[in-house]
C-alpha cells in the first residue's frame, strides 16, 4: 500500500475530519433529496390545472391552465352549455409527449365566466372574438386549437380566420362548422326574436343573471345534466361538468349558465356553399375525431364537399372514427388522447421537413 493512500486513510479516520465528512454527506443528501422532491413537485404541479381569468369589457373570461408555460401553446374550447371541465379527463394524457401548455376556456355565459350584459345575445362568432382576446393576452405567436362539438365549430372558424396564427386544429365529434339552409331562415327570425324578448322579460332587470333559476337536489341536477346531453355523458363526466356548471343554493344546486345561450342567434347563419368557401382559407394541419354514436349526421354529398376542402387546403388532414358517444373525450379519454398525440407528432415532423 502506498504512503499516499495510508496518509489519506489516516486523514479521514481523524475524529474531527470524519465528523465534518459525515456532516457534509448529510448536507449533500438533504440537498439532493430536496432537489429531487422539488422536481417531482414541479412535474406534479404541471399536471394539476391552475385557474386563470382574462379581462373582458363586460367582466372576465375564466379558464384552466395545464402544463409548462413555455411549452407548445394549445387553446381548448368546449361544447355548447359545457365548460372547461370538459377537458379535465383528456388533458393529462396529452401533456407530456410534446410538453404542451394548455389553456381551456369557459365560454362567456357558462362555467365561471361572466355573462353577457343586459340586452346582449350570444352571436355565432362571439367566441372567436374571445379566443383572440385570450391568445393576445398570452402573447402566443402560434398555437394549436382543440374544440369539442360547438367548440370545434369555433376552432375551425378561428383557424380559417387566422391561418398564420394557427398551426393545427383538432375537432372532437364535429366534422364541419354549423350551417343552415337559407330558404328556412326567414321563417325563423320572428320566432327567435320573440324568444329573446321573452327571456329578457323573464329575467327582470338583469338578463345576464338568472335569479329565478330552479333549485335541484344534487341527484336531480345530475339526472338533468345527463338527460340534457342526450345521455352522452356517463355519471363521472356529468359530475365533472357540474363542478363549474352549478352553484350552491340554500336548498340545493342551480345551474349557473346564462339561459340566453339556449336561444339561437339572430346573426344570419351561413349556408354550406358559403362555409366551404370560408373553410378554403384553412392551411393548418387538421384532425377530425368523430364518435360512432355522434348525434350529428351529415348527408354524404355535403360531407364530401368539406372533405375535399380539407384534403386540398390543409397541409395534413386526418379523419378518425372511434367508439363512443358525443362526449367520448370525457368518458373514454385514452383512445382520443392516443390519436391526438400521434397527430401532433406527425404534424411536428412535417414542420421539420424542408419544403421542396
Amino acid at each position: 500500500m502506498s504512503l499516499g493512500l495510508l496518509t489519506f486513510r489516516s486523514f479521514i479516520r481523524s475524529p474531527i475530519i470524519a465528523n465534518n465528512s459525515n456532516k457534509l454527506l448529510k448536507s449533500l443528501r438533504r440537498h439532493y433529496s430536496q432537489e429531487i422532491s422539488q422536481k417531482a413537485d414541479n412535474k406534479s404541479n404541471l399536471m394539476e390545472p391552475k385557474e386563470l381569468r382574462f379581462p373582458l369589457p363586460y367582466g372576465h373570461l375564466a379558464a384552466k391552465e395545464w402544463g409548462n408555460p413555455n411549452g407548445l401553446p394549445v387553446l381548448a374550447v368546449h361544447g355548447w352549455l359545457d365548460n372547461s371541465g370538459s377537458f379535465d379527463p383528456l388533458i393529462p394524457h396529452i401533456l407530456k409527449p410534446h410538453d404542451l401548455h394548455v389553456v381551456a376556456i369557459d365560454e362567456p355565459g357558462v362555467g365561471l365566466s361572466s355573462h353577457k350584459p343586459p340586452g346582449s345575445e350570444y352571436g355565432r362568432w362571439h367566441t372567436v372574438l374571445e379566443m383572440k382576446r385570450v391568445i393576445d393576452h398570452l402573447k402566443w405567436k402560434k398555437c394549436t386549437v382543440i374544440g369539442h362539438s360547438q367548440g370545434g365549430h369555433y376552432a375551425l372558424l378561428f383557424g380559417a380566420s387566422y391561418p398564420d396564427l394557427v398551426d393545427r386544429v383538432i375537432t372532437i365529434d364535429i366534422f364541419k362548422p354549423l350551417t343552415y339552409r337559407g330558404d328556412k331562415w326567414a321563417k325563423k327570425v320572428s320566432k327567435i326574436t320573440e324568444i329573446h324578448m321573452k327571456y329578457e322579460n323573464f329575467l327582470n332587470e338583469d338578463p345576464s343573471r338568472d335569479s329565478t333559476a330552479p333549485v335541484y337536489s344534487e341527484r336531480d341536477a345530475l339526472k338533468r345534466m345527463m338527460e340534457a346531453h342526450g345521455n352522452s355523458l356517463n355519471e363521472e363526466s356529468a359530475r365533472i361538468l357540474m363542478k363549474r356548471g352549478t352553484k350552491k343554493q340554500k336548498w340545493g344546486l342551480s345551474f349557473s349558465r346564462d339561459i340566453r345561450l339556449k336561444v339561437p342567434s339572430l346573426d344570419p347563419p351561413p349556408t354550406d356553399d358559403q362555409m366551404t368557401k370560408f373553410m378554403a382559407h384553412l392551411n393548418c394541419d387538421l384532425m377530425i375525431i368523430m364518435a360512432n354514436q355522434t348525434p350529428y349526421h351529415i348527408p354524404d354529398d355535403i360531407k364530401h364537399m368539406y372533405y375535399d376542402i380539407y384534403r386540398n387546403h390543409c397541409r395534413y388532414f386526418e379523419n378518425v372514427n372511434l367508439d363512443g358517444t358525443h362526449h367520448l373525450h370525457m368518458n373514454d379519454p385514452i383512445p382520443v388522447a392516443n390519436h391526438i398525440n400521434q397527430f401532433i407528432s406527425q404534424s411536428l415532423a412535417l414542420q421539420l421537413t424542408p419544403k421542396l
